[in-house]
């Protein structure tokens, strides 16, 4: 991480972005329901494939740094250009190969040597680990840290990608975090240990979520990716956990990285409190899109968006979903863009279906406003 790491894919993407018709579309409507404000709740910075310590999977190593600085400049010319105002909450990429307890110091210092206007948009989050002591975490909240992320990824060096559902949701949250956290009404950003694949949600998963609400009632836990509750059937079943535990002021979710139109439209009628997130910069450089099939008599059928049944969401991009690329290619679905325009999209499909249903645009107004930043100032004060 650092100014002296270039980035050369950021200024193409922008421009690719910017002058793609759904994000145009996208910046319009934010403007027709009168958005003034965006903060992005789920950013990651990285040093590339500098300063590592150890090997990670390759489609998961980032291939060039991505700063506070590359972030704010991406922000700064999709959407402060445009008058609308943000701010991110950062942290780093959390993998094997990166010294994260060394990566959280250098993003609290490098915010704390930004000039003022810069250093106020961004929101320090620390991504803690299991091993990590109490006298580090508390060090970081002493800094400026907002928050903590965690991840099944860091659970274990031998996690990989293909395993991280055999993880517990004990495993891999640091105990003292939790009550560093609880003490300090601090949020905490939590990538469930569940693939996006998997058709359901795991009862012990759901137990586990459950139970830690329950002994700490000050947390503001975040799901990412809506808790990859990326199917109609799993995201039902999120909200009817919500709802049947009384969830909604402990649990928040996230839309990062989330594509389903039907599932977006889902969470943005429900009681949850949601946060606009884009995962980047993993979604600026990863092409391909969320699309969502079902088994029939052994082979692969895509399904309508509403599908309510035992069907199975997977990311089909440059890197992932290899296996069934030709299947959803010759299906006529469209993978060739950034992650980020698609998200745009699902939102703005989204939003028609809130109107289809009879929702007024003042209704949307205020939808739109809690998701993309309403909700965020009441979480972390920006």
């Amino acid at each position: 991480m650092g100014n002296e790491l270039k980035n050369p894919y950021l200024p193409a993407i922008i421009d690719e972005i910017k002058t793609s018709h759904i994000f145009l579309r996208f910046l319009q409507t934010l403007k027709d329901y009168k958005i003034r404000a965006i903060c992005d709740c789920h950013a990651h910075i990285s040093s590339g494939k500098e300063d590592t310590i150890g090997e990670a999977p390759p489609e998961l190593m980032p291939q060039y740094s991505f700063t506070v600085e590359d972030v704010n400049r991406l922000y700064r010319e999709l959407f402060e250009d445009e008058g609308i105002g943000f701010t991110s909450v950062i942290f780093d990429t959390p993998l094997p190969a990166y010294d994260l307890a060394k990566k959280n110091t250098l993003l609290l210092s490098e915010r704390e040597s930004m000039v003022a206007d810069d250093s106020k948009k961004v929101v320090p989050f620390a991504v803690v680990t299991p091993g990590m002591d109490s006298g580090q975490i508390q060090g970081w909240v002493d800094r400026g840290a907002k928050g903590f992320k965690m991840t099944p990824r860091m659970a274990s060096p031998n996690v990989s990608r293909g395993v991280i559902s055999d993880i517990s949701l004990f495993e891999m949250l640091n105990p003292e975090a939790l009550v560093i956290a609880n003490t300090n009404g601090l949020p905490l950003v939590v990538h469930l240990p569940q693939l996006v694949v998997s058709p359901r949600i795991k009862q012990s998963l759901k137990d586990e979520l459950v139970r830690i609400v329950i002994k700490y009632p000050n947390l503001k836990i975040i799901l990412a990716h809506l808790g990859q509750a990326q199917t109609p059937a799993k995201m039902e079943d999120l909200l009817n956990l919500m709802e049947l535990n009384d969830l909604y002021e402990s649990v928040w979710m996230d839309i990062s990285a989330v594509t389903i139109p039907s599932v977006i439209s889902m969470a943005l009628e429900s009681k949850v409190k949601l946060l606009f997130g884009t995962d980047i910069d993993f979604a600026l450089v990863e092409r391909g899109r969320y699309v969502m099939f079902r088994i029939v008599n052994g082979e692969r059928v895509l399904v309508d968006d509403n599908d309510n049944g035992n069907v199975i969401t997977a990311l089909v991009s440059q890197n992932f979903g290899a296996q069934i690329k030709t299947f959803v290619l010759e299906s006529g679905i469209i993978l060739d863009a950034p992650l980020l325009l698609f998200q745009f999209e699902g939102i703005l499909d989204a939003i028609e279906r809130l109107c289809n249903k009879g929702k007024t645009k003042q209704e949307i107004h205020g939808i739109l406003e809690r998701l993309l930043f309403r909700n965020a100032e009441e979480l972390v004060g920006h």
